[in-house]
């Protein structure tokens, strides 16, 4: 939160569209050389700029289990991977941090 408020910039439920190859969504070799591309879209919950740094938020409501954090990453690191594309191509630049906020667990679970 107290990055979030000494935010440079600030940006909150941005939608995005963009198309990718399966080997782009997925990063699996069984997808080499397919080129036709799949339509992705959505809604960033937040990403925000501190100190020069893009910083990528995503909340969460899920129940985790106490001592399972991984568990709530591992299931969300794919579309998060995703998000991660949509701002670099928007920004032209590379993002920092990406973090998912769980309201179940009341903390930021940094993810890469």
């Amino acid at each position: 939160g107290a990055m979030l408020k000494c935010a440079e910039e600030i940006y909150q439920e941005e939608s995005f569209a963009m198309e990718l190859t399966p080997y782009e969504v997925y990063g699996s070799d069984i997808y080499t050389g397919i080129e036709e591309r799949i339509l992705i879209h959505g809604i960033i919950d937040c990403f925000f700029i501190y100190k020069g740094k893009v910083i990528l938020y995503d909340y969460k409501t899920d129940y985790v289990p106490s001592g399972n954090e991984n568990t709530l990453i591992d299931k969300y690191r794919i579309q998060l991977e995703l998000y991660k594309k949509a701002v670099e191509r928007s920004l032209g630049r590379n993002v920092d941090e990406v973090y998912i906020y769980s309201f179940f667990l009341d903390k930021a679970l940094k993810v890469f």
